[in-house]
């Protein structure tokens, strides 16, 4: 059973930071995550809100019970989401970090907590919603996504941005024909701002989004799995979809890329 859900993750990893124990001896765990980013995780009014820092809140109760542990969350850009983990500034990575074949020779995963395809954000008077209107023109996209390997692997030209409100903002001065992340991002922006729209929502294959953690810390991830799959069983995924995640998209999104019926009923 671990080996095949090994297989759907692109396997994981070995040598770490803190470890479990070091953890509760410190009494606090650092989770980095990135603060602008609705629903997942993002600042209302000095206040962090969304799936992921609910996940993460739960993660944590889950991990350490009634020992009192102070989560301290670290706003990391995009690019900075694995150097993060190999400089050991935080323990645990949730932020939207898709499981890639070169990322797992940096850092562990854990079980994924939901699932994506790759979506393209374009100018709603462009009228875009077919893949051959955007054929080898420029793309827009955060630099070390993998929206920018699919891309870049098609051959088309790509210009990277620091972090995805860069990209939205240069696709509406007129740069580029599309910006292209998960799709879950695109319809986030699309729903937001009315000279947008993504109805490219379902390109490449599906990949699953999980905690990333340093290499090697295998008791901190055998942990953290553990209190993923409790966490499904206790039905926080499908709750976490009905309250964050649908009334956001508005149901676009299926709700089986955030029950992950097809991995956890392996348990």
């Amino acid at each position: 059973m671990k080996k095949i859900l090994l297989s759907i993750l692109l396997g994981a990893g070995a040598l770490c930071a803190n470890s479990l124990a070091d953890i509760k001896q410190a009494g606090e765990i650092r989770i980095g995550l990135q603060d602008s980013q609705p629903p997942f995780s993002f600042d209302d009014n000095g206040t962090l809100k969304g799936f992921e820092v609910d996940l993460a809140n739960e993660l944590v109760k889950n991990l350490f019970g009634n020992k009192k542990i102070k989560i301290d969350f670290i706003s990391v850009a995009s690019k900075d989401r694995v150097p993060s983990l190999e400089q050991n500034k935080v323990d645990l990575i949730i932020s939207k970090l898709t499981v890639t074949k070169d990322r797992v020779q940096k850092v562990d995963f854990s079980y994924p907590y939901y699932s994506v395809q790759i979506g393209v954000l374009s100018r709603k008077d462009d009228n875009i919603s077919r893949i051959d209107q955007i054929a080898h023109k420029k793309i827009l996209s955060v630099k070390g996504t993998t929206a920018e390997e699919h891309f870049k692997n098609a051959g088309y030209e790509i210009a990277t941005c620091a972090d995805a409100n860069e990209c939205v903002a240069r696709l509406k001065a007129g740069e580029g024909i599309g910006f292209a992340d998960d799709n879950t991002v695109v319809l986030g922006y699309a729903r937001n701002d009315a000279a947008l729209d993504a109805k490219i929502i379902n390109l490449g294959k599906v990949d699953y989004i999980a905690v990333a953690l340093s290499k090697g810390n295998t008791e901190l991830l055998d942990a953290v799995n553990s209190s993923l799959v409790k966490m499904y069983k206790a039905k926080f995924f499908h709750k976490a979809f009905d309250e964050d995640i649908k009334p956001y998209y508005g149901g676009k999104i299926d709700k089986k890329h955030f029950t992950l019926d097809e991995v956890y009923s392996l348990f």
